[in-house]
């Protein structure tokens, strides 16, 4: 496994714990078939996390939190 993909696998595991720890990131996150991640990069071409593919608004995780729109957790 690349750094890249570690640094992406530990996004979806912090994205998973997350969702096990706060009921209203659950609430906000259903888990709908088929959907996948792809990578986030900032304008500059930095990379900043994961988002899903059938969000709207987009969920950003990182590997240390989730960000949905200005809500974030932690």
């Amino acid at each position: 496994m690349t750094p890249f993909e570690h640094t992406v696998k530990r996004c979806i595991s912090t994205y998973q714990r997350l969702r096990s720890q706060h009921a209203d990131l659950r609430a906000v996150t259903a888990e709908p078939p088929g959907f996948c991640w792809f990578a986030a990069f900032d304008n500059t071409g930095n990379f900043i996390g994961v988002v899903r593919s059938d969000s709207n608004p987009s969920i950003v995780v990182s590997a240390t939190s989730v960000k949905i729109g200005h809500r974030e957790w932690h």
